[in-house]
């Protein structure tokens, strides 16, 4: 799914409404009813954007060289990561690859809760 369609999607369908409020306030709910609301493909768009980021470091990590200045964001963390040596770092191994990829997903979703603030409202 590509990220303008997950917006939309997201927007259109998750965003607001009684199933967000549910998710965050009685999440044992869809533990008993896992279908309940479409929690299914909520887990599913979730899964594909993470899927998406780890394609985008993947990207990165075949691009980057590390003599040069980090480009971005990414590069950062990954230089970051590529340097830490004490196994009790969050920016260590493939617990800093796992918590990129969930800051990457946190800073989509916090962009797109700002586009919909100022599109859709």
């Amino acid at each position: 799914m590509s990220f303008f369609n997950y917006v939309l999607f997201f927007h259109v369908k998750r965003a607001h409404g009684p199933a967000s409020l549910l998710m965050l306030t009685q999440p044992w709910l869809f533990k008993l009813f896992p279908t309940l609301m479409s929690r299914n493909e909520t887990l599913r768009l979730h899964y594909d954007l993470r899927q998406l980021m780890a394609a985008k470091i993947d990207e990165h990590l075949k691009t980057m060289d590390y003599n040069e200045e980090p480009r971005d964001f990414v590069d950062q963390m990954l230089h970051e990561i590529r340097k830490t040596k004490d196994e009790e770092s969050s920016f260590y191994g493939s617990k800093g690859h796992e918590n990129l990829s969930t800051t990457l997903v946190d800073l989509f979703q916090a962009g797109k809760s700002m586009l919909n603030i100022l599109v859709f409202k």
